[in-house]
């Protein structure tokens, strides 16, 4: 069973081409927001403009949630979504950095031609999101705590 619930979570997130984000400002203000992103591994990158709450939000506050959900259309049941969210911790990734220019060709191969713009203006900016725990609803009384080495170990809560 196990099997089918990492099947589950990977099938969701491949589904998505946004993630919400859910940052703290400077007042320590909860703020959600919208963005694309890739993922690698049990990490996200985000890829986004300093003129917006949530790039403000993480330079001050890199702790986070994310959270990719289910398409209303395609829920039986809107109480029972299938949703994933991630706490997570974010670091700026350098313009300078090895890493950079291939997580941006992957970013434009899996999110279009737009980023080829976004890269040459200097207020964009690439960050990784690296996930330390996890929970996943899956329906009623099917949510599930993710942990341990690649977040692979499930725990069935509320038993």
């Amino acid at each position: 069973m196990s099997e089918d619930i990492q099947a589950n979570i990977a099938a969701l997130t491949t589904s998505r081409k946004t993630l919400l984000l859910a940052t703290l400002n400077a007042c320590k203000q909860a703020e959600i927001s919208v963005t694309p992103f890739i993922r690698q591994g049990i990490n996200f990158y985000i890829f986004v403009s300093e003129l917006s709450n949530h790039t403000r939000n993480l330079k001050i506050h890199p702790d986070l949630s994310i959270m990719l959900v289910e398409d209303e259309q395609d829920a039986h049941n809107a109480f029972a979504r299938k949703r994933l969210t991630y706490h997570c911790t974010a670091r700026k990734i350098a313009r300078d950095d090895t890493n950079w220019e291939s997580l941006l060709e992957r970013f434009e191969q899996e999110q279009g031609k737009t980023v080829s713009l976004l890269k040459s203006l200097p207020d964009f900016h690439l960050f990784e999101l690296q996930a330390l725990s996890g929970n996943y609803v899956q329906g009623f009384g099917q949510a599930y705590a993710l942990s341990g080495e690649g977040l692979k170990t499930l725990t069935l809560q509320g038993k």
